[in-house]
């Protein structure tokens, strides 16, 4: 396997965390491995190579990924949050509602 389709990989596998310094290493050493791929190659085979196309599909994709992540991420935070609200405010005891009597 080259190092481009190495680094593709670790790529797709960083973009599904949540750990933000992980997807920027991993998008770091995939355009490194590009850069390289490409500089290697002979200008006919730049013009018929498809490399470019498959990767801005793929960092598309990585950030709908990454963005529905951080989205989730927030959402737990939010939920968490507005439980640890709920403990605190003493909601353990009975809740008394308007028709409640006494």
């Amino acid at each position: 396997m080259d190092e481009l389709k190495k680094a593709e990989i670790r790529f797709c596998e960083a973009a599904g965390t949540d750990d933000f310094q992980e997807i920027l290493a991993a998008a770091a050493e995939y355009r490194d491995a590009f850069d390289e791929k490409w500089r290697n190659m002979s200008l006919g085979q730049r013009r018929r190579s498809r490399m470019p196309d498959e990767a801005a599909r793929l960092l598309r994709w990585a950030i709908s990924l990454v963005r529905m992540t951080r989205s989730a991420v927030a959402e737990r935070r939010r939920g968490s949050s507005a439980a640890g609200r709920y403990l605190v405010t003493g909601r353990d005891k009975p809740f008394r509602t308007w028709g409640s009597a006494g």
